[in-house]
């Protein structure tokens, strides 16, 4: 269910719920609660000579939980408020609220993860903000003719590539199976089987590193439609982005927002083809043949001579030209030894048809045009078999004999997505900011 916004509302509208009382100013006969309202905070005027049990609404220990009645108005003061006729008490505190600086430093922000969101209202704001966002996603797909798929986190075979999965057994067959990385696998097969448009927006697990970045539980949107390209599914992207960064300044009013965030979510995005992103941040001498042992000429430390194709472009990317990019901007025109699984361009054979999203510094979403070939796939498939020693999911291969239609997809990091709008809300960018209850 949704609310108007309080500040909406006009000076005489009734107005009565359960809220939670988080700080108090008194001035003589007259005291005003700040207090968290329908996901807001606003502000509960009681007086003495119109508000009934005064003293004992007034002197509520903070925390405590009231329903109350009366109607809005505006303080002497030009302030928006409800006028308190009557109030009872649902829930009186019996511990006192978490210290906001306290509870909000870098070092503490998990360790009370509710008292935060109770005290910290950037924290509960962006939180409110985080849900809107994902909303206006998902309805962006629905509208645009996608289906929406619960497609299991339990697999079988595990279907990440190289990753490193979480793997459990269970007691009812004494069978192992992996917490799921990627639906992609699965939303294909739905793809083979008939449904054109669709997508599923699912917890994902990879057992590797944590950092600012990087989470071992995250959540992956990914989205396949048959017919389409990587140039439609950019634009698709867009119009979804423009709507749920609109939710998120509707939180955030007065953001201060330095690099222009705002208004180039409203403006089409920007286009860098990789070559010249790579001649503008990595080396003017440019992605040629070498272009390696440059980079382990300036960089030993993280580069060395016959560092696998793969492993050193996509390090080159992720250090050097994504922290470069700001606004909204797509990385296009990727070499085609990055994506085995994708489509090359056959204008120009050592480019893909992929594209990378940036907001903020982050590697936002992965767009492309996938191989249809199952010769090919099988050969990428078995590569991987040889790398990680896990068997080559012939149950894919199998339904791929009934053929994969032209399809291009997205796989889209919803807390990347929000970590680019982290600074904007004063809060710390880190990956954990963008989870209620991060791990």
């Amino acid at each position: 269910m949704s609310f108007p916004s309080f500040l909406s509302l006009a000076n005489g509208t009734p107005c009565a719920g359960f809220a939670r009382l988080l700080a108090r100013r008194v001035h003589g006969g007259i005291a005003f609660l700040n207090a968290r309202w329908n996901h807001e905070t606003i502000q509960l005027m009681l007086c003495r000579d119109k508000t009934k049990d005064f003293e004992a609404l007034r002197d509520l220990p903070l925390g405590s939980i009231v329903r109350f009645y009366g109607t809005k108005g505006t303080t002497h003061a030009g302030y928006p408020a409800v006028f308190v006729a009557e109030a009872q008490v649902t829930w009186r505190c019996v511990r006192s609220l978490p210290d906001k600086r306290h509870c909000a430093a870098d070092e503490r922000r998990q360790e009370s993860r509710t008292g935060l969101l109770v005290v910290d209202d950037p924290t509960f704001r962006f939180t409110m903000a985080a849900s809107d966002m994902t909303t206006d996603i998902r309805l962006a797909l629905l509208d645009e003719g996608f289906r929406e798929f619960r497609t299991g986190v339990l697999q079988r075979f595990f279907e990440g590539g190289l990753a490193q999965p979480f793997t459990t057994v269970c007691r009812a067959n004494g069978a192992t199976y992996a917490l799921s990385l990627t639906s992609e696998l699965k939303l294909k097969r739905l793809i083979i089987a008939g449904a054109d448009r669709v997508f599923d927006m699912a917890e994902s697990f990879r057992n590797e590193g944590m950092d600012q970045a990087h989470s071992p539980e995250f959540t992956l949107l990914e989205a396949y439609a048959v017919g389409e390209t990587c140039e439609g599914m950019m634009g698709l992207v867009e119009r979804a982005l423009c709507s749920a960064a609109s939710s998120f300044f509707t939180w955030f009013p007065n953001a201060e927002d330095p690099d222009g965030l705002q208004a180039a979510f409203a403006a089409p995005f920007c286009r860098l083809a990789f070559h010249q992103a790579y001649d503008r941040f990595v080396d003017s001498n440019g992605f040629d043949g070498g272009a390696l042992d440059r980079l382990v000429a300036r960089f030993p430390e993280q580069f060395a001579s016959g560092m696998n194709r793969f492993t050193w472009v996509m390090k080159t990317i992720e250090k050097f030209i994504v922290p470069e990019i700001t606004l909204p901007t797509y990385l296009t025109a990727l070499p085609a030894e990055l994506s085995p699984l994708v489509k090359q361009n056959p204008d120009r054979p050592n480019e893909s048809k992929r594209s990378l999203l940036v907001v903020g510094r982050v590697s936002v979403a992965d767009l492309y045009e996938d191989e249809a070939s199952p010769e090919l796939i099988r050969a990428a498939l078995e590569e991987q078999t040889r790398v990680t020693g896990r068997p080559v999911n012939d149950n894919y291969l199998d339904a791929l004999s009934f053929g994969l239609p032209p399809t291009a997809g997205i796989g889209f990091g919803m807390n990347r997505l929000l970590m680019a709008f982290l600074p904007l809300a004063g809060l710390p960018v880190h990956i954990r900011e963008t989870m209620p209850y991060p791990l």
